[in-house]
């Protein structure tokens, strides 16, 4: 079996897709930005930028 591994690049510009699905499929702003929101905060901590207050 083959591990697939991902680049923040590539980690950003699927959130960015994710967005997009989000709208496309018309759900409400405060929804799509805490969905977005929050997993960009994930990335942000995976990329070490970010530490939990």
């Amino acid at each position: 079996m083959t591990e697939q591994t991902w680049t923040m690049a590539a980690l950003e510009d699927e959130l960015a897709r994710f967005e997009r699905a989000l709208r496309a499929a018309g759900k409400a702003p405060d929804t799509v930005d805490t969905y977005v929101g929050r997993s960009r905060i994930f990335l942000r901590w995976l990329a070490d930028d970010y530490v939990p207050r």
